[in-house]
């Protein structure tokens, strides 16, 4: 990289780019990347890119600058593999390569690894180098359509057009529908001089929605190259409109480095409504006689006044801020009942648990955890007219139950609440499969149907996004600061050792008065943690879902009642807790997103008082996390998805369309994956559905039986149709099959459901269904069925990524917490709150530099810098004494878990940065107990000193290892004598 560029030379190429440097380097890496890839010319195979000397110019600096900046603050992978594409792009291998070897320090076996590398090589014309690492792509990724691409790339470069289209035509194939293939088509007809084939693709690529702009700027080039002026003009404006679209996405996101500089101001006056959508004197009357408020919190009054306006509603307002009131209090004033979905049981019941008298006795729970009678007993009431129901809470599921959506018609509903509305998109972490069905329902209830209310604390702009998009409605959205000036936010790196980390927290409880949340990722280290806690005289429970329901209720209402100080839980607590005084909450290992953070600190100092958030990490936390949630996916891999489909197909046999038990389905995947859940195939048949090779409708009974009473209304000629069908008389009853009857009444079997309901709702017959199983039906599969899928995953894997990073980077961060939380919402905040740790850190380092100035010349020395906690009587930084016998186990130890079995995996630079936490232990070792090890113990060189003499010592032996990017190096390995060390140490 280069380095020392001058700031005005910066500002100078940077200009026409619209960026500005400092705003790009304050935002996160995650942002960073996605800046640079928007800049990025695009390339076209074999191909140089066309872009001006001035621009290629300005584009080298923005890459540089950024280089610069990222390698001395900690790079992540996601940002370096932009900037390696932005290099490869302006056509300066060597610097890609650098890059390139920061990003994959150690060969790595995904598939973006090797096409990466495939491309490298290319724009290095080391084809042999290119072609080793294509085979080695074939051999790990042996059906992966990016193989098929990488092998037509290495065609073009060498000009063999006629190999490169028996590629693109092999793998069109298996992905008819792949834009990429046929540009990549037309290219070669093109190039081989057959431009009426290359008109045929153009054609065809037409007919394709949702081309990208990569796309589209390849498809105006050949249009223009045919001589087709008109069509590549018309292109070129679907080019132009498509990066002003991306360009206005990225400034909707209030990125700082985009000019001109914007940003989401917190609402003005936030605790006010709109102008022009005041409340009346009532709703203020209801706030105070019936909810005990004297004013509403801020950005509430701005949701109801919305809500009684009937506007269709996003509310995004942080933990906290009470988003419940936002639906309970319209209760009261509507004139038509409301129904909140939400997600959890317990989530219902302390909600309703805490309504006031006056609403709770019109309120009404209809979940899974009621007797079947009593379900209905309820809905029956809901449903009669002139009742007194005012709230109905139940879960997104029953919306897939025809008759409890009718029940709802019949009750005329006028407000629909979604709760935790970010579990709409199924490309987070929090994804509910029936959320989705919400829109289809809404659809379904006709004009004007119910208002809608979406609530959440977590949605960043992209996620609402996902929100409206998905509830099929234009939303008017009020989103509350998520600034939190009571709570000062701290990140803390500790050893790997959970003994450590155990230490530190009690050593912070110990520190602070007050009660407390303690979040562990698992149950072990809940019970384990608490009862530490316990053994140091610190008052502590243990909360997870692994207790019985009884049990928890007692730990629950002990901590909530102050008899218990602290609990130790999963994320399986707090949801719809509402203890004010919460003083801290500490995390003992960071959470899966920073939506998730947010969320569970934001449980802390609810009255205003100042309250602690601290987050403890590892530098093998990420690497963990990603294990974690890639084991998760490996549950959704293509061929469980094909699996699923597969058992649904054989259930429902020739007539492809049927009802089936879930039951059913995983009984007969448990055999081949006994860890399997029923969330795992409701989510896998979600997937199927997007990808259009199923749709689930409403669920349905197998059977039902009708009963006719001893007189009927002749006019209506379906009733007359259906009794002749069923030879239904008066007065008796039948058992029907609602799936083989609709197909003899020539209807779907959800229509008819919907019919006998209501010829029961006006009392021409008895409807009595039996138990509810999934309604399914196949679609056409197609030649694109596994593309299609494998994009999904591929999307999924992405978000999950992503998320990653952007945790990684808060965790990392040297900058104000609250700022940079807010800048992941949404939200312009001020530089410095004055209270997290950084700016804590910046205030003490910039008083010790005034002492030191101010001092007198005899007495002065260097400042040193603030400790990072001012509750902890010792730094971080100080070298912990190791020995040396200590230091060997540690080493061996970690080595033997590198080589697995026996072949050597790690070089000696490799093993070093293992043994001190750094970059290269990713990969392969990224859940090696012994990566960190020596972070705080030993320094660089002593490390590698130590490395060298157990080579020396014949305790550990070296052995020549190829590399998949071509060349050799000595890997190292335990040798036997290295072996009978450990056994006897």
């Amino acid at each position: 990289m280069r380095a020392g560029l001058e700031p005005r030379i910066v500002h100078e190429w940077l200009e026409p780019l619209n960026l500005d440097l400092s705003g790009l380097l304050a935002e996160s890496a995650t942002r960073q990347a996605e800046i640079i890839r928007f800049y990025t010319p695009h390339q076209f195979s074999g191909k140089a890119v066309e872009i001006s000397s001035k621009e290629r110019a300005g584009l080298a600096v923005l890459g540089w600058a950024v280089g610069e900046h990222a390698l001395v603050v900690g790079a992540t992978k996601t940002l370096l593999q932009a900037l390696f594409e932005l290099f490869l792009a302006l056509e300066e291998p060597e610097t890609a390569a650098y890059l390139f070897q920061q990003a994959y320090p150690e060969p790595e076996t995904q598939v973006t690894y090797f096409t990466r590398l495939v491309r490298l090589k290319l724009a290095q014309e080391d084809y042999e180098a290119a072609e080793a690492a294509l085979s080695a792509l074939h051999e790990s990724n042996p059906a992966s359509y990016s193989a098929f691409l990488a092998e037509a790339e290495i065609a073009l470069h060498r000009q063999d057009w006629k190999k490169a289209t028996e590629i693109y035509r092999e793998a069109l194939q298996t992905s008819p529908e792949s834009v990429s293939l046929q540009v990549g088509l037309a290219r070669c007809a093109l190039e081989m001089g057959d431009q009426a084939e290359a008109r045929r693709r153009l054609q065809r690529v037409e007919e394709m929605p949702q081309i990208h702009s990569g796309a589209l700027w390849q498809i105006e080039r050949l249009w223009r190259e045919l001589g087709e002026a008109e069509k590549a003009a018309i292109v070129s404006r679907q080019y132009a409109e498509q990066r002003a679209s991306k360009l206005e996405q990225l400034a909707g996101r209030k990125t700082a480095s985009l000019r001109p500089e914007d940003g989401l101001e917190i609402l003005p006056e936030l605790g006010k409504a709109a102008e022009g959508e005041g409340l009346d004197r009532q709703a203020y009357e209801v706030l105070k006689e019936v909810f005990g408020h004297e004013e509403f919190r801020p950005g509430q009054e701005q949701v109801i006044a919305s809500v009684l306006a009937g506007r269709d509603t996003l509310a995004v307002l942080p933990t906290g801020a009470g988003k419940s009131l936002c639906y309970q209090l319209p209760a009261l004033l509507l004139s038509k009942p409301s129904l909140v979905l939400s997600p959890l049981i317990s989530l219902m019941k302390d909600q309703f648990d805490k309504l006031p008298p006056a609403l709770k006795a019109h309120t009404l729970i209809i979940n899974s955890s009621l007797e079947p009678a009593e379900a209905a007993r309820r809905l029956k009431e809901v449903s009669q007219p002139g009742n007194n129901i005012r709230l109905i809470y139940a879960a997104p599921e029953r919306l897939r139950q025809l008759h409890f959506v009718y029940a709802m018609q019949r009750a005329g509903l006028g407000l629909l609440v979604v709760d935790e509305a970010h579990c709409v998109t199924m490309w987070g972490n929090d994804f509910r499969p029936d959320y989705l069905f919400i829109k289809r329902v809404l659809a379904g209830m006709g004009q004007p149907g119910p208002a809608l209310l979406a609530v959440t604390a977590t949605a960043t702009p992209e996620i609402a996004t996902e929100i409206e998009r998905e509830l099929g409605r234009k939303l008017h959205t009020v989103r509350g600061s998520i600034f939190r000036p009571n709570l000062s936010f701290e990140v803390e790196k500790v050893k790997f050792k959970i003994e450590e980390r155990y230490e530190r927290v009690a050593e912070f409880c110990e520190s602070l008065e007050g009660s407390g949340i303690i979040y562990a990722r698992s149950r072990e280290k809940c019970e384990e943690l608490a009862a530490f806690l316990n053994r140091r005289g610190l008052s502590a429970y243990h909360y997870h879902a692994g207790m019985d329901s009884e049990d928890r209720r007692k730990t629950q209402e002990s901590w909530s009642k102050g008899r218990t100080r602290i609990i130790v839980a999963t994320v399986a607590f707090g949801m719809g807790i509402d203890k004010p005084d919460v003083r801290f909450i500490i995390h003992l290992n960071p959470p899966s997103s920073l939506e998730n953070y947010l969320q569970e600190a934001g449980r802390a100092g609810r009255d205003g008082q100042t309250s602690q958030c601290l987050l403890l990490y590892s530098s093998s936390d990420k690497a963990n996390l990603s294990r974690w949630q890639r084991e998760e996916r490996e549950q959704l891999s293509l061929e469980m998805l094909r699996t699923i489909y597969r058992v649904v197909s054989r259930r429902l046999g020739a007539e492809k369309r049927g009802v089936v038990a879930l039951s059913a389905i995983l009984d007969t995947l448990y055999a081949s994956s006994p860890a399997l859940d029923e969330t795992i195939v409701r989510v896998g048949l979600s997937l199927l559905e997007r990808a259009g090779l199923l749709e689930r409708s409403y669920d349905l009974p197998p059977t039902a039986t009708v009963t006719l009473p001893a007189r009927l209304p002749k006019e209506d000629a379906g009733l007359q149709t259906f009794l002749r069908t069923t030879r239904l008389r008066l007065g008796n009853s039948a058992t029907i099959n609602l799936v083989n009857l609709a197909s003899e009444l020539e209807t779907a079997a959800p229509e008819l459901e919907k019919r006998l309901l209501e010829w029961a709702g006006k009392g021409w017959l008895e409807y009595a269904p039996t138990r509810r199983d999934l309604y399914l039906e196949l679609k056409e599969a197609g030649n694109d069925a596994r593309a299609r899928l494998e994009e999904l995953l591929a999307r999924m894997q992405q978000e999950a990524d992503r998320r990653l990073d952007e945790l990684e980077d808060y965790l990392k961060a040297g900058d104000c917490r609250q700022s940079l939380l807010g800048r992941h919402f949404g939200e312009k905040l001020k530089a410095n709150c004055g209270v997290c740790d950084n700016c804590r850190k910046t205030v003490e380092t910039k008083a010790a530099a005034h002492d030191w100035l101010h001092a007198g010349s005899s007495a002065r020395t260097a400042p040193a810098p603030a400790p990072r906690n001012r509750s902890r009587a010792r730094t971080g930084n100080a070298v912990e004494a190791i020995s040396e016998t200590e230091a060997t186990k540690m080493t061996l130890s970690c080595l033997s878990l590198v080589t697995g079995n026996g072949e050597a995996r790690v070089g000696r630079t490799g093993l070093v940065r293992l043994l001190l936490g750094q970059q290269s232990a990713l990969g392969v070792r990224a859940n090696n107990p012994y990566k960190g090890c020596m972070e705080g113990k030993l320094k660089v060189k002593e490390v590698e000193a130590l490395v060298e003499k157990l080579i020396t010592q014949g305790l550990i032996e070296e052995q020549a290892v190829a590399r998949v990017s071509g060349g050799i190096y000595q890997g190292l390995k335990v040798s036997l004598n290295g072996q009978d060390w450990l056994d006897m140490n």
